[in-house]
């Protein structure tokens, strides 16, 4: 599946539901907190989920950042780029 922005492979999203699949199973066995109450160990899930989303926040920050500064470079070269193309041309018809 693929886009000009967005691409993926079939088998990378099945081997993801089959890993959520698997991290289900081990939350739900209380296996992630061997001997915690159900609700020590819902805290710890909340603190853990917290934590991703501001790791994946901050990613998502810094992916935008450096995307806008490539987007920015990009569109600076191509400025060049005509220029230079411009004045080689003018160069070789004597202007």
């Amino acid at each position: 599946m693929g886009s000009a922005c967005f691409s993926v492979s079939i088998p990378d999203v099945r081997g993801l539901g089959q890993r959520l699949g698997e991290i289900a199973a081990t939350v739900s066995s209380g296996a992630v907190s061997p001997g915690a109450s159900g609700a020590e160990a819902y805290e710890e899930l909340v603190s853990a989920l917290a934590d991703f989303q501001r790791d994946w926040d901050n990613a998502v920050a810094r992916l935008e950042e450096k995307t806008r500064g490539l987007g920015e470079k990009a569109a600076a070269a191509a400025t060049t780029m005509a220029e230079h193309d411009a004045g080689l041309a003018a160069a070789f018809q004597g202007g």
